[in-house]
Parts: C-alpha cells; sequence; structure tokens
C-alpha cells in the first residue's frame, strides 16, 4: 500500500463547519506546555510550519543588584553580556524547530559585518530560511532585566530597539515569490510587529490571504505588548479575523479594547473579557491563547468561544532561563498533532 499523508487543511475539511459537536470527539488530554517544554518529542513530527517575522541583534544584559524604579544617578553594573539573533522570526522558528517537521522563514535582513551571523544562526535542524539581504544595516536590540521582586522574580525589561529596521523593506513581491512555502505549509505565524510598517503591513496581509485561500490555518502573535499605543485595535482586526489562532496577554487585549485592566487578572476575568468580543472574533473556530499572571506568562487561558476553554499553568514562574520563553509557549499550541482536530494544542478540561 503507498503511504499516505494527511495536511492539517485536510484534516480541517472533513468536519462539518456547522456542527461544533463534530470536533469535540476529538479534544484529546495532551501534555501540558511544561511536559512539552521538557520533552519536546512527546508528539510526533507530523507538519509544517511557516513562520514570517522580524530579524534583529540582540545584546542583552542585566542589573541584578537593582531595581530600575531605585535608579536616579549614573551607575556601572559588571554582568555577563550576551550577542544573539534576535526578533520574533528567529523566536519563532527555534521554538518551532523540536515541534515540526519542518519550520520555513520568511524576512529580510541588512546588509553589514553581522549579516554573515544572522545568516549562520538559522543554519539549523528542520529550519528552510529564505532571508533577502537589503539595502542599508542590521538593526540593534538592548534588553535589560533588572533586580525583580517576590512578586515578578525574573525582573522588569526594558527593551531598546533601533527605529529603522530591515523589516520594513520585506514587501508584497518578495512574499508572492516564496507563496510556494505558504501555500504549502500546516501553518502560517505571523505577529503584530509586521504591521508598524506600511510596506511590511501590505506583505503580510498577502501572505494571509494566500494562506486563507489554500486552507491554511494562521496565527497571530499580537505583539508589541504595548500595541495599543502605536495602533488602533481597528488595524488589527482583519489579521485577527482571517486567524484561527490568536495569543495576546490580556492586558494588551484589554487596553486595545479600551476595558480597564484590573489590578488581579484571573481566569474568570479572562473568560469576560472574550465573550465581550465583537460576534465576527469570537466564533467557536477561533481560539484564543491569553496570558496573564507573573510575568505576564504564567497563566495561559485557551479560549474557543461558545464552545471550550481551559486555563493551565505555562511553568514560566519556575523557569530558570525565560528569553523566548513566549515563543515557546505559542508554537506549542500552533503544532498540531495527526489526532487532533483543531490548529490548537488545547489541553483537555477533562
Amino acid at each position: 500500500m503507498p503511504e499516505t499523508t494527511t495536511t492539517l487543511a485536510e484534516l480541517l475539511a472533513s468536519f462539518d463547519p456547522l456542527d461544533p459537536r463534530d470536533l469535540r470527539g476529538f479534544r484529546h488530554a495532551l501534555p501540558t506546555p511544561v511536559t512539552l517544554i521538557g520533552c519536546p518529542d512527546s508528539l510526533p513530527l507530523a507538519f509544517e510550519v511557516t513562520v514570517i517575522g522580524d530579524i534583529r541583534v540582540d545584546v542583552r544584559s542585566g542589573v541584578p543588584t537593582r531595581r530600575f524604579v531605585d535608579m536616579d544617578t549614573d551607575e556601572q553594573v559588571r554582568t555577563p553580556v550576551t550577542v544573539d539573533v534576535g526578533g520574533t522570526a528567529i523566536g519563532f522558528a527555534r521554538a518551532a524547530a523540536p515541534h515540526f517537521a519542518l519550520v520555513h522563514v520568511i524576512g529580510a535582513m541588512g546588509h553589514d559585518h553581522w549579516s554573515e551571523f544572522i545568516r549562520t544562526s538559522f543554519d539549523f535542524a528542520r529550519i528552510d530560511s529564505s532571508i533577502s539581504e537589503v539595502e542599508g544595516p542590521n538593526s540593534l536590540v538592548v534588553v535589560l532585566r533588572d533586580q525583580g521582586t517576590p512578586e515578578n522574580p525574573h525582573g522588569v525589561r526594558l527593551i531598546v530597539s533601533d527605529a529603522e529596521t530591515p523589516y520594513g523593506q520585506l514587501d508584497a513581491d518578495r512574499i508572492r515569490a516564496h507563496s510556494a512555502f505558504i501555500e504549502r505549509s500546516d501553518a502560517l505565524v505571523i505577529d503584530g510587529y509586521a504591521l508598524l510598517e506600511e510596506a511590511t503591513a501590505e506583505a503580510v496581509d498577502v501572505a494571509v490571504d494566500l494562506a486563507v485561500a489554500a486552507g491554511v490555518p494562521v496565527c497571530f502573535d499580537i505583539v508589541p505588548h504595548r500595541i495599543d499605543s502605536l495602533l488602533a485595535f481597528e488595524r488589527l482586526r482583519p489579521f485577527i479575523h482571517r486567524s484561527s489562532l490568536i495569543t495576546t496577554e490580556a492586558q494588551t487585549l484589554m487596553r486595545l479594547l479600551g476595558r480597564e485592566v484590573p489590578e488581579r487578572i484571573t481566569a474568570e476575568v479572562v473568560q469576560d473579557l472574550i465573550d465581550g468580543l465583537p460576534p465576527d472574533l469570537a466564533d467557536w473556530q477561533r481560539t484564543w491563547l491569553v496570558r496573564y499572571g507573573e510575568g505576564n506568562m504564567d497563566e495561559t487561558s485557551a479560549i474557543s468561544p461558545s464552545h471550550h476553554s481551559v486555563t493551565y499553568p505555562t511553568g514560566y514562574a519556575q523557569a530558570t532561563t525565560v528569553t523566548g520563553y513566549g515563543y515557546v509557549v505559542c508554537l506549542l499550541y500552533t503544532s498540531p498533532s495527526p489526532r487532533d482536530g483543531l490548529l490548537s494544542r488545547m489541553p483537555s478540561s477533562a
């Protein structure tokens, strides 16, 4: 017998879209995020994903003995400083590699002494990168964390980034040139940074249209977390509407919707937030992963409105290294298994 392969799009198409009860039979008790992070081979590698994202050079360090709010004079700190490739493209790619059979990366980088360092950073197992080299230098990001508190032991994070980035030159023509990646994938991952530049927003809009036309589910990560200070909710709405999986911090979504952010966010508060979404963004075929708690990360409520919801710990509070943790949590639920009936690996509440 010849070997047959079922794509995620074919799997989704096998259900009656008029009856959400068809999907309930495929809700399995999948491993929790904590288990999957520690044991990435808990589920088989069966699908491909395309990631479109920003590429930068990260300079990371911290102030391990002081809090930012307590500093009112110049200070010098002797502490480790690391340099690595950063940005959403490499963040999602590294997080996806242990859970997908193949990861396609579409992005743009500048032309300078950092270029080879960036290119070789994508040379690891199951990563297939299509990174355009554009005019201008690569952009840098400086990331600092302070001492932290008992309530937030990982500390407050300060991110200072170049205003100009090669990502702004990733235009629609470059996306169309790699349309085959998108159309044969089992999921497309995009993020809100693309919407901050007109050319990149148009490019990602084309990518989403290509994915939707090919029956490829779209995953939209609503970042930066203060995107509400840069864009109105209506600017994000067309991308949310075409997405099957949306990840966001609870506080970000509250501010976007003009809701007051309470002192303490609970699962009940998040459920009320999703229940209050406009009807066209709150149907059962769309899953929301809403993060809150310590570091706005330690708890996640996964909600398919009017159909299914579950809250679980992500393991963030116990993690010794938190750099890139948000990418890991997002990609765990983007990557499907053949036994899932939905894009999301949402654990069963049973």
